[in-house]
């Protein structure tokens, strides 16, 4: 996060990966805390101006939150 703060986005990259990747080691693909590591990493990559990519990791998330809360039709 002290990437993102200091607007150091290309540094922040690879650590957000890194974190996706253990967090979904650790938690699996479908829990809130792999939703809100995704959230956070859409928001930095729309920072970066990559909205397609960032509103797909948007989308993931909303995914999670609604499959672990019971919504099946969204």
């Amino acid at each position: 996060r002290l990437h993102y703060f200091r607007e150091n986005f290309d540094a922040a990259v690879p650590l957000f990966e890194k974190a996706l990747m253990i967090r979904r080691q650790v938690y699996g693909d479908n829990h809130q805390k792999v939703a809100e590591l995704l959230e956070q990493y859409a928001k930095l990559l729309r920072k970066m101006n990559k909205r397609g990519t960032a509103e797909e990791l948007e989308a993931k998330a909303l995914h999670i939150r609604h499959t672990q809360q019971g919504w099946k039709g969204f």
